[in-house]
């Protein structure tokens, strides 16, 4: 789709468009995705702005970090802060700090399992131990059940000893 298309599409009524230009961004490159990506963060539609948080892990730029961040710190719905950590992992290694940061911060649990999960698909075994540990302390029973399971991937893990003596 050419770029005057999806920005028209972008300003459709109908979030059906809306959804068809913001796929469509992915083919393009970040400095003129990013821009039009983030100009629906604030959109009524929350089917569109998933799909924004989506297309900007998809980007890789400084910008698109920045707003998976103001996403997964400030947005009021629990199913987009997951859907903003999830794309913020696929950042790799520079996202961990921010993913742990906010695995404390937030206490919603699926936002908790998101996390849980994109840790545990990182190689960061001490980061991933960390989160797991205070998962088996949250109220929620599948954040615990989470953990539990995340533990298990830590079981031939260098840090292994420590980690059992901690529990």
């Amino acid at each position: 789709m050419e770029i005057h298309k999806i920005q028209a599409e972008l300003k459709n009524p109908d979030f059906h468009y809306r959804l068809k230009a913001i796929a469509a961004l992915n083919s393009y490159e970040s400095e003129v995705a990013v821009p039009l990506l983030t100009s629906k963060l604030r959109d009524s539609e929350f089917l569109v702005r998933s799909f924004v948080a989506r297309g900007l892990g998809n980007q890789q730029s400084a910008e698109s970090f920045a707003a998976l961040m103001q996403i997964m710190k400030f947005d009021d719905t629990p199913n987009l802060r997951a859907e903003a950590a999830n794309s913020l992992s696929q950042f790799g290694r520079v996202a961990v700090s921010h993913l742990v940061l906010a695995y404390y911060q937030d206490d919603h649990w699926l936002v908790r399992r998101c996390i849980l999960a994109a840790i545990a698909e990182m190689d960061c075994p001490e980061e991933l131990f960390d989160i797991c540990v205070q998962g088996l302390r949250d109220e929620d029973f599948t954040v615990q059940e989470s953990s539990v399971d995340a533990l298990g991937l830590l079981a031939n893990s260098s840090q292994r000893s420590t980690q059992i003596s901690t529990l």
